[in-house]
């Protein structure tokens, strides 16, 4: 008797024998089957080539003048298309004929020019058969040419280039050409060559006739149309006209084609960042460089070069309160004096402090003002910043004001050695100096540049400064601290970037949460465009973060530029930056809160117009709300003007159904009247989302219809959306 194991080892040998047999009779069956396969195929494919050869063989016994297809060029008496059933097995043989311009007595156009084009004719035939799965179909080939010397076929020739996106040719493009006017009519359906191009000699001379269109599909991947438009009482202008054929001359068209793309469209409501204009001039002069501060009661002070009064800029001021409602009657300058630039503008909670630097006196130097909050001069004018070295330059000042002092600091760039260095002073809140001479900030002792310091005060009137150094050759940026009396704090300057390669950091930016903690962001190159960064250092200058982090989120190679930096009552720091990512430059912003995590989904677009003007210098300042003030210029009139907005972020987007949409591209079919290539309305779905998969590469534009309740407020990415070949866009609209 067998015990309880053996029987169950015998059980599980059972069943791995069976096991076993039902993998080797699977194999088994598979091979005999791909056998059976190979077979089939082998036995149609030798059906094909004698079915070929008959059909080539007909065509050999034919006169030359029956050699060419029917509503073909040349038309002969041969189907362009048949089909035949043989063996059991459906048989579609497509035959193609065309004259073929021999270069042995020269080209057509060519040197020596042959007059004559159509010297012979070349004959291929394609046999194919829907169950084949191992191989192309059987084409064979030959050239026919008449007995003794080359015929009069007379006509003229038709030469179709193909070409994508970026002018390169598109090989084996599908061509359809067709006359209608003629008779008999021609119908030819074939393809470009390997480079792009048919040519058709031999072609009845007919007037705006021959319809063509060209497209493609290769690897189940669709290939945009694109083909000529007939000319019509209603549409007398179209862009590309059906093509004409003169006696004996050559008809170019070329017809541009390329893989097709994807827009996915959602349609949202979002909380979005209301733009407003600062200046209020109404000139067509420049307004650029802005930078803005809040007082205690949440008004709105900028400043900014102004070229309204001729081609030397001059610094104006203009004050809002925060319902974005201006203050000030009329725009004001802060000077008289002429070439002024580099504004920089700071707050302390009552009364405001402007710094910029000119050349009045020759070389550039440093100013400083203070103004009350009607825009009335504190100090009977402004203040040049009193320094040891008059004849040298101090430029790009950057300003901070203590709320609790008035005391103003100004950190500025000096090149009294021969090079640039980071010096700072001081003035007391009545314009009167505070330190005997001013104080300079990097340590280094040789002869490398540093430049654009930017500075911010703690709570105890503490300085910190960054600035751009390049004592190690590619720029870098460094931090230091001093105390209000000029002491330095930290033994050195602390290097803050912690790349090791040679990729080069610019324009540091700074602010301090206080008592404990700065934050420096910049933009480098270490990635090969450039990109924001931010890090985060404590009051004795030791990293919070182990690396800085990158702040923007596009993944393209497009360059962010330019920083700006706030932090709010809870320790969350604004950034924005001038942004690159779609072509034209814009200004973007992302939220992080303290331990580096962005609060935003997405950077977020702080300009919301609508065409493809360019931002740039962006400021940013936190109101007692914990809503950011952005501030920059911008060209959208044609002209730089000043603009603003406030923005806490974009709250809950919340999808919106069933909109009705239009959307249009920019290539035309007819330019009288204008008629649009893509000019289609849809509608988003229940979730609000709408997928179109079949687009070609255009600038689309997309609104909602006008029928619709809805206005469209912003695009990401800004309309028109430039779709490139192969390409899938995301589309984000939102309305109210």
């Amino acid at each position: 008797m067998l015990s309880k194991q053996t029987k169950g080892l015998s059980l599980i040998n059972a069943l791995v024998g069976i096991s076993i047999i039902v993998i080797a009779g699977v194999g088994i069956y598979s091979v005999f089957n791909f056998a059976l396969r190979i077979l089939a195929e082998n036995k149609a494919r030798t059906t094909a080539i004698a079915i070929a050869n008959e059909k080539m063989e007909l065509i050999r016994n034919l006169s030359y003048n029956d050699v060419g297809t029917a509503s073909g060029i040349p038309s002969g008496i041969i189907s362009q298309n048949e089909t035949l059933i043989r063996n059991g097995i459906s048989f579609n043989i497509n035959t193609q004929i065309f004259y073929t311009d021999d270069p042995f007595d020269g080209l057509q156009g060519g040197y020596p020019d042959d007059t004559l084009n159509t010297d012979y004719k070349k004959v291929k035939i394609a046999v194919s058969w829907p169950t084949s799965s191992f191989g192309q179909p059987v084409i064979i080939g030959t050239q026919v040419a008449p007995k003794g010397i080359e015929t009069t076929a007379g006509g003229g020739t038709i030469k179709i280039l193909v070409f994508d996106a970026n002018g390169l040719p598109v090989p084996q493009a599908d061509i359809h050409l067709e006359n209608n006017a003629l008779i008999p009519s021609v119908v030819i359906n074939t393809q470009a060559n390997p480079q792009g191009v048919l040519l058709v000699p031999g072609a009845i001379p007919s007037q705006e006739s021959y319809e063509v269109t060209v497209t493609k599909t290769e690897n189940s991947i669709d290939y945009s149309t694109d083909k000529t438009y007939p000319i019509t009482v209603e549409l007398p202008v179209p862009t590309k006209p059906h093509a004409s054929v003169i006696e004996s001359e050559v008809t170019e068209i070329s017809f541009a084609i390329d893989v097709l793309a994807t827009l996915q469209i959602t349609t949202v409501n979002k909380e979005y960042p209301d733009n407003f204009q600062i200046n209020t001039d109404e000139g067509t002069e420049d307004q650029t460089l802005a930078d803005v501060a809040i007082d205690a009661s949440g008004n709105y002070y900028f400043v900014w070069q102004d070229y309204r009064d001729s081609s030397s800029p001059r610094i104006y001021s203009q004050k809002y309160n925060s319902n974005k409602i201006k203050q000030w009657a009329a725009d004001l300058r802060i000077s008289t004096a002429v070439n002024q630039i580099n504004p920089t503008v700071s707050s302390d909670g009552t009364d405001i402090y402007i710094a910029w630097n000119d050349d009045r006196e020759g070389n550039q130097d440093s100013y400083l003002i203070k103004l009350n909050a009607s825009g009335v001069e504190l100090w009977g004018g402004d203040r040049k910043l009193d320094v040891t070295a008059q004849s040298a330059d101090q430029i790009v000042p950057s300003l901070a004001v203590a709320t609790s002092t008035g005391s103003a600091y100004v950190a500025f760039q000096d090149n009294r050695d021969n090079d640039w260095d980071i010096y700072i002073h001081k003035y007391d809140t009545n314009g009167n100096l505070a330190w005997t001479q001013e104080k300079k900030i990097n340590g280094d002792i040789g002869d490398a540049e540093q430049y654009t310091p930017q500075i911010a005060l703690d709570n105890n009137e503490n300085v910190y400064i960054a600035w751009q150094d390049k004592r190690n050759v590619n720029p870098d940026i460094y931090l230091h601290k001093f105390d209000k009396n000029s002491n330095a704090l930290w033994l050195n300057e602390q290097k803050i970037n912690t790349d090791s390669g040679t990729a080069e950091q610019f324009r540091p930016q700074i602010a301090v949460y206080n008592p404990d903690v700065v934050y420096i962001a910049w933009y480098e190159d270490r990635n090969g465009d450039y990109d924001i960064y931010l890090h985060k250092y404590d009051k004795d200058g030791s990293a919070i973060w182990p690396a800085e982090i990158k702040v923007n989120n596009d993944t393209t190679n497009a360059d962010q530029t330019n920083p700006a930096i706030g932090i709010d009552s809870l320790g969350n720091i604004y950034i924005a930056w001038t942004d690159n990512r779609y072509g034209q430059a814009d200004i973007y912003a992302q939220k992080y809160d303290s331990g580096g995590n962005p609060l935003w989904a997405n950077d977020e677009r702080i300009n919301l117009d609508s065409g493809v003007a360019d931002q740039g210098a962006v400021a940013v300042a936190v109101d007692s709300n914990d809503r950011a003030v952005f501030s920059w210029h911008d060209n959208r009139g044609g002209d730089y003007n000043i603009y603003a907005a406030t923005y806490d972020g974009p709250g809950t987007i919340i999808p919106i159904s069933n909109v009705p949409l239009i959307i249009t591209g920019t290539k035309t079919i007819y330019v009288t009247p204008l008629i649009y290539k893509y000019d289609n309305n849809h509608i988003t779905n229940a979730s609000g989302n709408l997928t179109l998969s079949a687009m070609e590469w255009d600038s689309y534009n997309i609104t909602p219809q006008a029928t619709s309740s809805y206005t469209l407020i912003s695009s990401e990415p800004p309309q028109p959306i430039n779709l490139e070949p192969g390409e899938t866009i995301n589309v984000m609209l939102n309305l109210e």
